[in-house]
């Protein structure tokens, strides 16, 4: 086990990680592989020895509390440890929570991403619009209004009052002016400071210096927007709706996983250039929302919104040596993921709703308090029985 043993007293026992192998399985382990004592200290890493593989078992830090340059010394020193014991002549396994959603189908619809200025250079640069996408069209004819009003944007207070306790909130919300009636538009939903309100819709583009490189390195994409937030912008501000149809075509042909991301590229060069293998894709490649994370504070698991961040990779060496587990009834069917109670097709959106939600067994924290509700033992056992890679 590795606990965080960082200098800064409050932050320790914040993250750690823990291998838990049977008796006799483990040559040697190290919980300081990474070469460097402000990455160490964290306890983000530990390696177990199994003689002919080692296993990585991680917990990369996220985006939110650290500074991307960190996440990326982290990632970058994960992937140089990982070489060292390629050359000890080592397979190697990479287990744990990387903090990265990797592909379009590692993501809820909603926050994928739009590329908006490349929508518009492909409508710019069309020699007839005939074989462009109608939604495409709307984009490219409504975004200047669409950018205008983001110019004029502000985080103004305004009060929110939980109806089940009449309890009252002081927060914020993005306002705009659209066109020039100056029509005042609300955008997202209250959020707790200003400036967390006016980062959902800043969709400028930024860098961060790569310490490994030297360098200034893209860190996003100007104007790549989630989907939800691009629909909502064409709603209010330019008064067009998109149908169910229109969405899911989006989703599936042009939203993606955010554009330029460095954790996105690095996960690629461990796949396609170190070679490692994602287990969970091998065996389940049209999986839809089969998720790891959600936002639990709004209760998303119990409608899985939420991404796959956690991950079991494996050198391609080691495929031959993966097994799928077998269902209860000892069937190692290819298709077999855990659906709870639901009987239809297992790579589905809806198998995996209730996967998560236990057939809408699990329910969610009421907005009272008291945390999340007890979940019945018929609730629980969906998620366990025999082991598989689902």
């Amino acid at each position: 086990w590795c606990p965080n043993n960082a200098p800064d007293a409050s932050k320790r026992g914040f993250n750690g990680v823990c291998t838990y192998s049977k008796v006799g399985l483990v040559q040697s382990a190290d919980c300081r592989p990474l070469g460097s004592d402000e990455l160490d200290d964290q306890g983000r890493c530990i390696i177990t020895d199994h003689g002919s593989f080692v296993l990585f078992n991680v917990y990369v830090p996220a985006g939110g509390g650290n500074p991307l340059s960190y996440k990326m010394k982290f990632l970058n020193a994960l992937r140089r440890a990982m070489e060292r014991k390629r050359g000890e002549g080592k397979h190697v396994i990479l287990t744990g929570d990387l903090n990265i959603a990797h592909k379009r189908d590692d993501v809820h619809w909603k926050y994928r991403a739009v590329d908006v200025d490349a929508v518009l250079e492909e409508v710019r640069g069309a020699v007839t619009t005939a074989n462009v996408p109608k939604w495409k069209l709307e984009v490219a004819d409504k975004w200047p209004l669409i950018d205008a009003a983001l110019a004029t944007k502000e985080a103004v207070p305004v009060t929110t009052k939980n109806t089940k306790t009449g309890a009252t909130f002081d927060k914020h919300r993005v306002r705009v002016a659209v066109g020039d009636s100056k029509r005042l538009v609300f955008l997202g939903k209250a959020e707790s400071s200003e400036e967390e309100a006016l980062y959902y819709y800043d969709f400028s583009g930024c860098t961060y210096f790569d310490e490994d490189e030297q360098e200034e390195r893209v860190a996003r994409k100007a104007n790549c927007i989630c989907l939800e937030t691009l629909m909502e912008l064409m709603s209010k501000i330019a008064g067009i709706e998109w149908n169910d149809e229109t969405r899911k075509e989006i989703a599936t042909t042009a939203a993606d996983v955010k554009h330029a991301s460095p954790t996105i590229q690095w996960l690629d060069r461990i796949v396609n250039d170190d070679g490692m293998v994602d287990s969970f894709r091998y065996f389940n490649p049209n999986a839809k929302d089969r998720f790891t994370c959600w936002h639990q504070y709004t209760n998303k698991r119990f409608e899985n919104e939420g991404c796959r961040i956690d991950y079991m990779l494996v050198d391609r060496s080691l495929i031959e040596h993966i097994e799928k587990g077998t269902d209860e009834a000892g069937s190692t069917n290819s298709s077999f993921l855990r659906c709870a109670n639901f009987e239809g097709d297992p790579m589905s959106e809806e198998a995996a709703f209730h996967a998560t939600t236990a057939s809408g067994s699990f329910k969610g924290s009421s907005f009272e308090g008291g945390g999340i509700a007890a979940a019945s033992q018929i609730a629980l056992d969906t998620q366990f029985g025999q082991a598989h890679t689902g």
